[in-house]
């Protein structure tokens, strides 16, 4: 099939009659927030935005009162004669235990209670 030069020049200037659309500025990537009235019930007053139900009781009424779980076993403690720090001797062992379980290493921390003291 034998083509001629006019055929070529087609091809290339097929873009020639299309309308070049006008610039407008690129679409915004970013989000953007719209403000919609609420369709819920009105505000009291034009600047307040609490709204007002009755409740058939006390809203702040005590229903039990009821130790703690700290306190349940504080009692627990004090009830049977054992002593607060237990299972340590005294208050100063305890403290004893919490610096070496912050400051020392494990293997460290074993060491010192293994030794022969």
């Amino acid at each position: 099939m034998k083509t001629s030069e006019s055929d070529g020049e087609d091809d290339i200037n097929a873009g020639d009659h299309f309308e070049i659309p006008p610039d407008s500025p690129p679409a915004s990537k970013r989000a953007q927030v719209e403000e919609v009235e609420d369709e819920g019930e009105p505000p009291i007053g034009p600047h307040d935005d609490c709204y007002v139900r009755e409740f058939p009781h006390p809203a702040s009424q005590w229903i039990r009162h009821a130790d703690t779980a700290f306190e349940s076993l504080l009692g627990e403690l004090r009830a049977t004669g054992k002593d607060v720090w237990e299972p340590f001797a005294s208050e100063e062992e305890w403290e004893l235990a919490m610096w070496l379980m912050k400051n020392v290493g494990q293997k460290s921390t074993d060491e010192y209670l293994n030794l022969p003291i």
